[in-house]
This record gives C-alpha cells, structure tokens and sequence, in this order.
C-alpha cells in the first residue's frame, strides 16, 4: 500500500521528501549545527550577492543558476526547520500533557493516600477516644453507687472527707479527656447552691487550680459565696430558667449593644484573661408536677477554656457539652444524698 503511494507521487516529490527526510534525520542528529549552518548559508547569500565579481554578473544566466539554486536550498532548509519546529512544539506539548497528568495522578493518589491515612488516624483516636469515655463513664457511675450504698453505714466526717475527694478525681478526669480531645487546657468546677441567690465552689479540677492562681487562692475563693446575679451564666440559667450555658467566644458575648444581653461575672475584667470560652450545666431534676416543669436545682459544673471554641457554640452538638452533660447528670444522686446525710446527721446532733 505504502509502496502504490510512494509511486503516484511524481519523481520530483520523491526527490524532495527524500532530501526533506535526509536534512531532518541530520537535523534530529545534530540540531544545533544544523541551525547553524541554515543561518550561516542566509549570511554567506547575502554577502556573495553583494560582492559578485563582474564577470558572474555579466553572465546572466549563471547569476539566475546560482540565484534559483541559493534561494533553492535556503527555502528547503527553512521549509525542514520550519516544519521540524512545529513537530518539536507539538511534541513538547504532548510531553508537557504527559507530564501533568502523570503529576496530577500522582497528587491525586498523594491526596487519596493521605485522605485515607487521616481518615484511619480519626478512626483510630475515634476508638480510642470512645474507650477512653466509656472508662471515664464506668468508673464514676460505678463509684459514685458504691459512695452512696456506703453513706448510711459511715460518719459523716468520713463522707465529708470522701465526697470532695471523688469530686476532685472526677473533674481531673473530665479534665484531661477534654483536653485530650480539644488539644488545649479544659479546666472544670463543681458549684452547689448555698442559699437561694448564692452559690460556693465545692471542687475543681487540677487545671481550675493552677488557671486560678495555685491551691491558696482556690482556697481562699471557696469561702466566698457567688451572689447568682454577679454572673450573667448563672443568672441565665438559676434565674432565666436556661437549661444550660454554651459560648465559645465570650469576648464577643461580652461586647454586645444590649445591656441585659452582655455576658459578666464576678471576676470582673479579669475573666478575660482566665477563659475565653464556657460550658455551664446544671446539676439538676425535675419535680414532677401537674401543670408547670419545676427542677430541685443542687447546683452547676462548669468548664472552661482560655481559648475560642467555635464548636461550643453549636450547643448540643459538641462533644465538651456531652461530656459534661453526662457528670451533672450522675452527680445528682450523689450530690443529693451527700446533702441528705448532713442533714440527718444534724438532727441527730440535736
């Protein structure tokens, strides 16, 4: 077939595709030369038709040879240049193709492997943040059962003593998973309604200690009653009937036009540099009554974060409001029966 081709041409194509071919196979040998060379021919013609001696000029034939055979062979050489440099672009364009799509299969499997690799990292701190919740929720629920069922049995010198101690432990706990989980220091406290307008913090985690100044002035502060309205977080809920707090930004909270709307507290405006962020829930339970929702309030536990958290504010949707949640609610039966055996043993003082 190619043969029946390659006879139809007429004699002079052949002649010249097989020149075009040889030029090109030295071309693609040794471009550079030939580049050279092509441009050196294009001086050399310039010069020699300007300086032809007299007698090749007189000769017009021989100047019209000479001229169709120069300007013959500059053409062809141009034509092969020409013609190799748009096959060079087209080659150098398909390789440059080549290139980013292999470089763009390769991000793309980069980018899948490291997807797939994040993705077992959060399955595997997903399971060990599970097991470690469901250790945390076994051992309070299982200690504060075996607190209780020793209450009756015990002075309440030896409750009083126990009680705060398993509180503390509680909320290192609460504390450190937290922590673990948000990559930033969790502090946490436990207040219990003193009287009807004031609260008292009764524990605080490790974290809440050292952020409030050390063990002396956690212990000076404990003393001190809270009055309710001095915090626009207790005051929501103990006083606005709130089912809980949730801001993770505070600072904005506490610049808002509204008076009645702007968050404070009893710290002044030292709070700012103790917490950014805050989680209030109560410990509470509702009374059952006929015609309005009534709750035996005991107190609050709260946490709290020097930082921004953007996710505290999705309220019940974050994994701190969940946590938390948990421990106020197991605190309750706790908490009131701790109050129920100083209350019993003051009778019987009397």
């Amino acid at each position: 077939m190619e043969e029946n081709n390659n006879q139809q041409k007429p004699h002079w194509k052949t002649i010249l595709t097989k020149i075009r071919n040889d030029l090109e196979n030295i071309r693609t040998r040794n471009p550079k030369f030939f580049d050279a060379a092509a441009t050196i021919i294009q001086v050399m013609w310039t010069l020699a038709n300007t300086f032809w001696n007299s007698a090749i000029l007189n000769n017009a034939v021989l100047t019209a040879c000479i001229t169709l055979a120069t300007c013959g062979v500059l053409c062809l050489s141009q034509w092969v240049l020409l013609t190799n440099r748009r096959e060079r672009e087209v080659a150098e364009q398909k390789r440059l193709s080549e290139c980013e799509i292999a470089k763009q299969k390769r991000l793309s499997e980069h980018q899948a492997t490291e997807f797939t690799r994040k993705l077992q990292i959060i399955a595997e701190d997903t399971d060990v943040n599970s097991l470690e919740m469901m250790s945390f929720a076994h051992i309070v629920a299982h200690e504060i059962k075996m607190n209780i069922s020793k209450m009756p049995n015990q002075s309440i010198e030896i409750t009083r003593n126990s009680i705060p101690d398993f509180l503390v432990n509680t909320l290192n706990d609460l504390e450190r998973i937290l922590s673990n989980h948000y990559g930033e220091k969790i502090c946490a406290s436990i207040k219990l309604c003193n009287t009807q307008n004031t609260l008292k913090t009764f524990a605080r985690g490790q974290n809440n200690v050292t952020c409030r100044g050390g063990i002396k002035k956690v212990r000076i502060q404990n003393t001190k009653p809270i009055k309710i309205g001095d915090n626009y977080a207790y005051d929501t809920i103990l006083k606005r009937k709130f089912q809980y707090f949730a801001e993770g930004d505070l600072i904005n909270l506490s610049e808002k036009e509204k008076d009645d709307d702007k968050f404070f507290c009893e710290y002044g405006d030292k709070w700012k540099s103790l917490f950014r962020s805050s989680i209030i829930i109560p410990i509470r339970c509702q009374i059952l009554a006929r015609h309005s929702e009534e709750y035996r309030m005991l107190g609050l536990i709260c946490i709290d974060s020097k930082i921004v958290q953007p996710e505290w504010n999705r309220k019940k949707d974050s994994y701190a409001y969940h946590t938390t949640a948990f421990v106020a609610d197991v605190l309750y039966s706790l908490i009131e029966s701790y109050i129920i055996a100083q209350q019993m043993s003051r009778r019987v003082i009397r």
